[in-house]
């Protein structure tokens, strides 16, 4: 529970944006009622909420009238505010992505560095293949295997995550199909061009990695021709997918994301034969996840690793914390 009191003790630099905060994220009875039964574009059709909390998700805390905070559950709450900046800027449209396109991809490849220096960025790729080439973020070289590393970051609309339409579903998972074509095209190029990078295009085995913007829970290229139309992830070239089969492309949030890279740079695992295994399970729908974070833990245990960005900004936001704000016991 956030209490009144504690609010109303907070510096007054901090009271009023962590008020705006709450305000983003919680509502009464009545508001929550009202909107549930309003409905509108901002929220998704009201009989998926017996099955999903989306709604909830945007407003995970409930205003009680005494004027404190409750949350509906903890993991509802950690959800919701991971989102919380996507809800808010989605609203300012193209300009929003256009903002914080490059940085996200620039992050991603930051992340991969971590654990493989020694990575082809698009630049460099850009450079020997040419301006107009297909290009993935990042072709991380493991021995005589290859990785694909491709962000996209998009607006993802909670019914992307939750509709069933086949049709529909291709037109709002066409980023996430488009980073597939790619590194088709550059697996395809690495071989009629062989002699640019020979270590590349002799590797027998290659995987990729959509990293998006917020979860999606498709998990894999697998889950994915099963939600698409039929034929829509066909290619046309046998070489290419038997090199990169559908079962060897994972779709991973950026969280999931830093966590495997973390993992890797950590020495707790290694990529290659990770990424094998967890294809291996995804081939069985018993064993299979929609999440990485699943394989991971099944890999390194419960606790997660994390990358030193994060460690590095979360202990400088810890240090704001305890400089700032005042002590009163529980919030």
């Amino acid at each position: 529970m956030i209490t009144k009191l504690w609010v109303d003790g907070l510096p007054r630099s901090y009271r009023n944006a962590v008020l705006r905060i709450l305000d983003l994220i919680s509502s009464d009875l009545l508001e929550l009622r009202g909107a549930l039964a309003r409905g509108g574009s901002e929220f998704t059709p009201a009989i998926w909420e017996l099955t999903q909390f989306p709604f909830v998700l945007r407003k995970p805390l409930l205003k009680l009238p005494s004027g404190n905070w409750v949350a509906w559950h903890p993991t509802m709450l950690e959800r919701g505010l991971e989102e919380l900046v996507h809800h808010v800027l989605t609203p300012q449209g193209d300009e929003y992505l256009e903002t914080y396109t490059r940085l996200f991809e620039d992050y991603v490849v930051e992340l991969a560095k971590e654990s493989w220096p020694d990575l082809i960025n698009e630049a460099v790729w850009k450079k020997k293949m040419g301006h107009q080439a297909s290009s993935v973020e990042a072709i991380i070289p493991a021995g005589n295997t290859t990785i694909f590393v491709e962000a996209k970051m998009a607006f993802f609309h909670d019914a992307v995550l939750l509709d069933d339409d086949p049709q529909r579903l291709a037109s709002r998972l066409e980023r996430v199909t488009d980073a597939l074509y790619q590194a088709r095209k550059v697996s395809q190029r690495l071989r009629t061009e062989a002699y640019k990078y020979p270590k590349r295009a002799a590797a027998t085995e290659e995987f990729l990695l959509i990293v998006t913007s917020r979860e999606l829970y498709v998990g894999g290229g697998l889950r994915l021709k099963d939600l698409l139309p039929p034929g829509h992830l066909d290619f046309g070239d046998p070489a290419v997918e038997e090199r990169m089969p559908l079962e060897n492309v994972f779709i991973v949030s950026i969280d999931d994301f830093e966590s495997l890279q973390a993992s890797a740079a950590q020495g707790k695992l290694d990529l290659p034969s990770f990424l094998r295994e967890a294809a291996g399970k995804n081939r069985n729908p018993f064993t299979a996840s929609l999440f990485l974070e699943q394989h991971l833990r099944s890999a390194v245990g419960n606790t997660l690793p994390t990358t030193t960005a994060m460690r590095d900004a979360t202990e400088a936001s810890l240090a704001r914390i305890e400089k700032d704000f005042p002590r009163h016991g529980k919030a």
